[in-house]
């Protein structure tokens, strides 16, 4: 086996080849997630799984704004990133603080502490940043290989857990296992490049701190942009039912495993794009790639509202029904995200993020401001079409910031 794993880190690690290894990584990821999502869920039910779904949304959160922001000011000097392992422990600390207060309120004492093992367990995303080094010289593809290892040994352990114990605070503390195993693995790894003197730590915290104070606003900023894609469903959780929430947690998962298939096609896109050193972003070819991906996501989404009611019912029980309903109203907001995927490319090869930023927090504040109303008025389903709706008008709200800077710059 060793020696198919040498083969394999051997390759050509041209940008092009690469990209299609990260997106087979994410893809992956995100199948084994789905896959220990689905077990979870059908063996504990829709009530007891909100506390799950829950502590996954606000996981969801901390390793976004871990993988966004923290490593975007830290790549350039790999030895700073374990000061950002420290300020990822204040930040920890305060969440813990934060959902402590804010929880005690909830009916659901049992959501409030899986979703301090679920914090706890976002910290140890830190080896996303440890990853930085070798991502910068393009050998990241070890750890991918090693990393999806590591993550389909947990999936059955969690699977196993979710079918022997069934106690939800197992399966969490499974979770944290996982990741913890994951960071260590990367420590291990890394462990000859670290240097703990006290000279040296003096150092790095004048070095990170400049760099914090030249970065702040991407930092708070892009943690404030991610968090919209899982905001809602920590909000519900304070005027929903247990019942709603957990098939609200399903139906968001089964939506970011279509999304994400839509999306990663984008860097495939973009780095076709920067190999063949194209003058125009635009070309014939790269359109009709971008149709076929835009078609591509008109079919899974008739797909779903043909044949998803049965999937739910064969993967989960008829317990999840309601979630079939809820993607089925994400669904039409899919052929938006294929759009948006390319506009999204297209502004970061222009060096643009700000629009990008800008969008997202306008995002952001629209779910943050709206969910609970949209509940009240009319339930979950309207919760469904407000997302759904900010999902679609989202490449428009970029393509209309991408107009005006242009027309500021002119």
């Amino acid at each position: 086996m060793s020696t198919y794993l040498n083969l394999i880190l051997n390759k050509s690690d041209s940008l092009f080849s690469l990209t299609f290894f990260e997106i087979a990584d994410k893809l992956l990821k995100v199948v084994i997630g789905i896959t220990a999502t689905f077990f979870v869920a059908a063996v504990l039910g829709p009530e007891t799984y909100s506390s799950i779904a829950v502590g996954l949304a606000m996981m969801s959160i901390i390793s976004m704004w871990i993988n966004s922001a923290m490593r975007v000011p830290f790549f350039q000097n790999y030895h700073l990133t374990l000061f950002s392992f420290i300020l990822a422990f204040f930040f920890l600390a305060i969440l813990v603080a934060t959902s402590i207060i804010v929880f005690r309120s909830s009916n659901s004492i049992l959501i409030e502490n899986v979703l301090i093992i679920f914090i706890i367990t976002s910290f140890f995303k830190f080896h996303n940043i440890l990853r930085l080094d070798y991502e910068k010289n393009l050998k990241q593809k070890f750890f991918i290989i090693y990393e999806n290892i590591i993550l389909l040994f947990f999936l059955l352990f969690k699977i196993s857990v979710a079918i022997f114990f069934g106690d939800v605070k197992f399966i969490a503390l499974a979770y944290m296992l996982e990741s913890i195993s994951i960071t260590a693995f990367f420590l291990f790894s890394i462990k000859t490049k670290l240097k703990l003197n006290p000279q040296y730590f003096i150092k790095i915290i004048s070095e990170s701190l400049e760099i914090i104070k030249k970065n702040s606003f991407v930092i708070m900023g892009s943690f404030v942009a991610v968090s919209y894609l899982a905001i809602d469903t920590i909000i519900i959780e304070s005027v929903a039912s247990s019942k709603e929430v957990g098939n609200w947690g399903i139906s968001k998962r089964i939506n970011q495993l279509i999304i994400t298939t839509l999306t990663v096609s984008s860097n495939v896109f973009v780095a076709a794009h920067l190999k063949s050193r194209n003058v125009d972003f635009f070309n014939t070819k790269n359109i009709k790639f971008m149709v076929a991906i835009f078609f591509l996501s008109i079919v899974l989404s008739i797909f779903w509202i043909l044949f998803g009611r049965d999937l739910v019912n064969i993967l989960l029980g008829d317990s999840y029904m309601d979630a079939y309903g809820y993607v089925k109203i994400l669904s039409i907001a899919w052929p938006a995200v294929a759009l948006n995927a390319f506009i999204v490319q297209y502004i970061l090869v222009n060096k643009l993020q700000i629009i990008i930023l800008l969008v997202n927090i306008f995002l952001f504040f629209s779910v943050y401001l709206l969910t609970i109303f949209s509940y009240e008025y009319g339930g979950m389903n309207w919760i469904s079409i407000l997302m759904s709706s900010l999902m679609t008008i989202s490449p428009f709200l970029l393509i209309i910031f991408l107009f005006i800077s242009k027309r500021v710059r002119n």
